[in-house]
């Protein structure tokens, strides 16, 4: 063999070594390069809501016997929960039958106001979840996979340390009827401040003195930006 040959016969080995070297498991430290295709299974994430599924039967039930069916009130919590479906667009024009279907929808609204939104594949299972608060998208949204696993998520508060229920906190202290609930609320990244900000408009209907109260809070630790006083017109009938 002359030796130009064997230096690249050498050179070819130690090139084949090392990537055999460096595709294998280097557990040191309880670390490892490569993840096997079980690990990468165990790795997937379910949470609460990845069992959840849509009683198709249940409903069809109901809008059999009811055609004009779309809510019901839960009796453990007074929750709101509203149902229907979207048809495939290619269906849209359609009556209703589950293979027309591209999704089933559930809207919960509790008693306070907090609504949650429930997406579902067409045999039922968990799609996507939503948080919504008056005007306040809130939470971590996430969607599913068929068998239940987080496909993805979007943090909605990221942006906003001071909680959503501290605002809400704030809001009651300062006159909002924390029975009845009442107000808007919305959140937003304001050019005025160059700051991420929490908007809150309450409405105090008293007898004497009616008025709107306007709120803008630091996102960030709750903090007055900026309020502002307006009457409410009064009707004479």
């Amino acid at each position: 063999m002359a030796m130009a040959d064997f230096k690249k016969y050498i050179t070819i080995k130690i090139t084949v070594i090392f990537i055999l070297m460096s595709c294998e498991k280097n557990t040191i430290n309880g670390q490892t390069n490569t993840i096997s295709l079980e690990k990468k299974e165990q790795m997937k994430k379910r949470d609460n809501y990845s069992d959840k599924k849509f009683d198709i039967k249940k409903y069809e039930k109901q809008i059999s016997e009811n055609p004009t069916y779309q809510s019901f009130i839960r009796a453990s919590d007074k929750t709101e929960v509203e149902q229907y479906y979207i048809l495939k667009e290619e269906y849209d024009f359609k009556a209703y039958e589950q293979k027309y279907v591209d999704s089933y929808i559930e809207k919960e609204t509790d008693k306070n106001g907090f609504i949650t939104f429930y997406s579902f594949y067409q045999d039922g299972k968990i799609k996507e979840t939503e948080f919504h608060f008056s005007e306040i998208e809130y939470g971590v949204w996430k969607k599913y996979d068929r068998d239940g696993f987080i496909i993805s998520e979007i943090n909605k508060d990221e942006n906003y340390p001071f909680s959503l229920l501290k605002v809400i906190e704030f809001a009651n202290k300062k006159g909002r009827d924390s029975i009845k609930g009442g107000g808007t609320f919305s959140r937003n990244f304001s050019q005025t401040h160059k700051k991420y900000v929490y908007n809150v408009e309450l409405y105090l209907r008293n007898n004497k003195d009616p008025h709107a109260q306007i709120y803008t809070l630091d996102a960030a630790d709750g903090k007055i930006l900026e309020q502002e006083r307006k009457g409410i017109p009064r009707i004479i009938l």
